[in-house]
């Protein structure tokens, strides 16, 4: 193909999209992802267990997100089947004091305990072994709203302070 000063501009301009640091993340349109990253102090990490994480603004806090429970965590690993408040200390221990998670009222099928369920009786084999983990950490977090400081509880979603009482 023939090389003109129009496929080259184009070229540069597409390596200077890339080069350029990302925009704000946050929709701004949704107030109930705005008001739930508001709950938690600017800079602080942030575990996320919700249907759509990015909406939230990635360059006010570190958001991390638990979207596969137990599939990746440092050493020596979320204890996950070893209850919520191990779960709690384990993420203190992290340096991750606040969590937020759909209630399990969600209509998220992803975060669903019966669609969990189903999969661990299912016939595909990746889900029945994910599906305990899953479970798990339905089990944790849901226990965790009960114990542990509520900073924002809207909608599906709640965000813990796992530092304080509830």
């Amino acid at each position: 193909p023939e090389i003109t000063l129009v496929s080259v501009t184009q070229k540069i301009a597409a390596v200077e999209h890339y080069k350029a640091p990302p925009g704000v993340t946050a929709d701004e349109a949704d107030p109930a992802y705005h008001a739930l990253q508001q709950s938690i102090p600017p800079g602080a990490p942030l575990l996320v267990m919700l249907e759509k994480p990015y909406r939230l603004d990635f360059k006010r806090n570190r958001i991390m997100n638990f979207d596969i429970p137990g599939a990746v965590s440092p050493a020596p690993g979320i204890p996950i089947f070893d209850g919520a408040e191990a779960v709690a200390a384990y993420l203190q221990s992290q340096s991750i004091r606040y969590v937020a998670v759909l209630k399990e009222t969600t209509n998220f099928q992803l975060y669903q305990r019966a669609q969990w369920e189903r999969q661990a009786n299912g016939r595909i084999a990746i889900w029945q072994m994910q599906a305990p983990f899953y479970l798990a950490a339905f089990t944790d977090f849901t226990e965790l709203t009960q114990t542990r400081k509520h900073l924002y509880d809207e909608h599906d979603c709640v965000v813990l302070d796992l530092a304080t009482a509830r």
